[in-house]
């Protein structure tokens, strides 16, 4: 499947298009039904929203404090392949 193109040049992947769909239907439900889960909870809502477990959460919440003490320029890390 080939990545699509975000603005500017981006292109946003498979996995990046999931979680935005989840984003997405989380937004529409809570927009027919209310909101479920209250603004003040905003990790439970960033983990219902996106899909992403807690693990992951706290890892990229980490590594996010790790960039901004670091500067603007530096963006996250994606996962190395293994060598053999």
């Amino acid at each position: 499947m080939a990545p699509k193109k975000l603005g500017r040049g981006r292109v946003l992947h498979s996995q990046s298009c999931e979680i935005v769909n989840n984003i997405i239907k989380f937004m529409k439900k809570e927009a027919e039904e209310g909101i479920s889960i209250p603004l003040t909870n905003y990790r439970d809502r960033v983990l219902a929203a996106t899909g992403v477990s807690k693990n992951t959460y706290q890892r990229i919440c980490k590594e996010s404090k790790k960039k901004d003490l670091q500067g603007p320029s530096i963006s996250f890390q994606s996962p190395k392949k293994g060598k053999i």
